[in-house]
């Protein structure tokens, strides 16, 4: 659910008895849902939707780039990788960034960038755990890309279980992927994956979000191998080399 300032025009996914953006003494009010029915004749497809560039190399394996209201799961091994990639991404997009993350801290994501001559200047790290206090501070920024590093990490408030329980994956996928949905933003969900390499937590991620890669690499050539599980908007038969 989403609500909307009467005044403004404002959404946020929490409710506040007051507008962020104009201050109206009004409180937020529960907006419609804004479902609409379309011919499939006057439908667009996928080669017509609008995309975010990013790295060349990951832009071939998504199709073309990162769909508008997409949402796009990668998973991979510690250290195989999955948060310098997503530094990467935001370094190459035009326009801002919010990463949202719940284990490093802004300095910590700072030196990395440094170490990697990405310019962070577009990039913002929100370290916070909380999803709806992380959709809060990312609206403010009216980011162009939202990464959420790591699902495991982040918790919403009403469920009943610690970050990293099957049922706090469930619903803190489910309201990043409608907020993302809901302001026409791609999102990138960073998962950690199982012994045997699925990723960690329930199978209705996957069937949620659009994109599904999965990241792994070998030491001995230095190289990473970015591979698409599922692709909505593209084929799962193209993989991509990372140095």
């Amino acid at each position: 659910m989403s609500f909307k300032c009467g005044s403004c025009g404002y959404s946020s996914v929490k409710w506040a008895g007051f507008c962020l953006r104009c201050s109206s003494s009004d409180a937020l009010a529960p907006a419609g849902s804004g479902a609409a029915a379309v011919n499939l004749s006057e439908a667009g497809d996928s080669a017509s939707m609008q995309r975010i560039r990013t790295i060349s190399e990951v832009d071939r394996v998504l199709g073309g780039g990162l769909v508008a209201g997409s949402a796009t799961v990668i998973g991979g091994e510690p250290g195989v990788g999955k948060s310098t990639l997503m530094l990467q991404l935001a370094g190459a997009v035009e326009g801002p960034v919010v990463i949202i993350s719940a284990e490093e801290t802004a300095s910590q994501v700072s030196d990395r960038a440094k170490r990697l001559g990405i310019d962070a200047g577009a990039i913002t790290l929100v370290s916070e755990s909380s999803v709806d206090a992380a959709l809060e501070a990312a609206i403010a920024v009216d980011p162009v890309l939202l990464v959420v590093d790591s699902l495991q990490t982040v918790s919403c408030a009403g469920v009943e279980a610690s970050a990293g329980a099957v049922s706090q994956v469930r619903e803190s996928a489910s309201r990043l992927v409608r907020a993302a949905r809901h302001w026409g933003v791609p999102l990138i969900l960073v998962s950690h994956v199982t012994k045997a390499g699925h990723l960690a937590g329930p199978k209705t991620v996957e069937h949620l979000v659009d994109v599904v890669l999965s990241l792994e690499g070998d030491p001995r050539l230095g190289l990473r191998f970015l591979r698409p599980l599922k692709n909505r908007f593209g084929r799962t038969e193209e993989s991509g080399v990372l140095e």
